[in-house]
């Protein structure tokens, strides 16, 4: 199975709610029924979509460093660290971060070399990933941007 990017989509007053009961946000988003609208996995995606837009393995200036840091970490390890809770205005920030990140230029920013001397996950880079990792961005910026218009906030987790 390997190393899952997931989104969820929620109010702030559920991030509240969460964050009162911390050990209860991986029940939350792995075991409740989730609308599809709310959730959205990259897969294996998520680490290549950091490094197209930081160059880096786990770096970058917030916000555009939302997949692998930032936000409130909160409950248990996911195996990869805890989740992390981005309120509805964190969320607003990030989507317009991601508005100039156009496929012709993620394109141009992909860089096989730096995929795989920084081993980003799945450490298996040939070159023909580029569309992959462009169309999974786009899916997760449309998925964010929806969220903003909807006056959501996220959760991120690495798993």
């Amino acid at each position: 199975m390997g190393m899952m990017g997931d989104f969820r989509l929620v109010p702030d007053t559920v991030l509240a709610e969460l964050t009162a009961k911390p050990d209860t946000v991986l029940h939350f988003l792995y075991d409740e029924e989730v609308a599809a609208s709310d959730l959205l996995s990259v897969e294996k995606a998520w680490h290549g979509i950091h490094f197209l837009l930081n160059h880096s393995a786990y770096e970058g200036e917030p916000p555009l460093d939302f997949i692998v840091r930032g936000g409130h970490p909160l409950g248990p390890d996911a195996a990869y660290g805890p989740a992390r809770l981005f309120s509805a205005e964190e969320l607003q920030k990030i989507s317009q971060a991601l508005e100039p990140f156009i496929p012709g230029i993620l394109r141009k920013r992909f860089d096989i070399d730096g995929l795989l001397e920084n081993a980003i996950y799945p450490n298996q880079w040939s070159g023909e990933e580029a569309e992959w990792l462009i169309d999974t961005f786009t899916q997760l910026k449309r998925f964010l941007g929806a969220g903003v218009q909807r006056g959501l906030g996220l959760v991120v987790c690495i798993r």
